[in-house]
Order: structure tokens, then sequence, then C-alpha cells
């Protein structure tokens, strides 16, 4: 379980894949060359090695997802963008 109160800077994942579900709120997300809104409900695939953000928090409470990765996630797994 994740809550993200002001964004989450760019970064990918070179081992795993991530899947989010929206629990809570509403937020601009960029993946890869899209930005699109996430809100309550919507599913998110990242595939590893790409590169993903939450640029902007749109809703009056934090946004809360489910993520779910695979292999393993132990947080070293995370390189971030410079510039993004």
């Amino acid at each position: 379980m994740i809550w993200v109160k002001e964004g989450v800077k760019a970064h990918y994942h070179a081992v795993h894949s991530e899947n989010i579900v929206v629990l809570e709120g509403e937020a601009m997300m960029s993946l890869g060359d899209d930005l699109f809104m996430i809100k309550k409900g919507d599913f998110v695939n990242i595939p590893k090695g790409t590169v993903h953000s939450v640029t902007q928090i749109l809703s009056d409470e934090p946004l809360k997802v489910l993520s779910i990765q695979s292999p393993y996630f132990d947080g070293t797994d995370r390189i971030f963008v410079e510039n993004e």
C-alpha cells in the first residue's frame, strides 16, 4: 500500500514490473511518453524499464494505491531519472 501526498519523482525499475490499483484519490501520472489522470478504480500496468511518475495530486486527500510488483521488490530497484 502506498500513500502519495505530493507526487513521485520520475523513475523506472530495471528488474521488475509494477501494477497499481488506485484505491482513493486522483492524480496525474506519466508513463513513458503518456500523461493521464488516474482515479479510484483504475488499474495501471508499468512494464520493467518504463519511466513513470506521479506528477500532480488532484484530490484533497492523498493518492492511495495498491502496488503489486513482480518479481519481489526489495527497495533497491528504483532508478531515478534526472531532469524529469
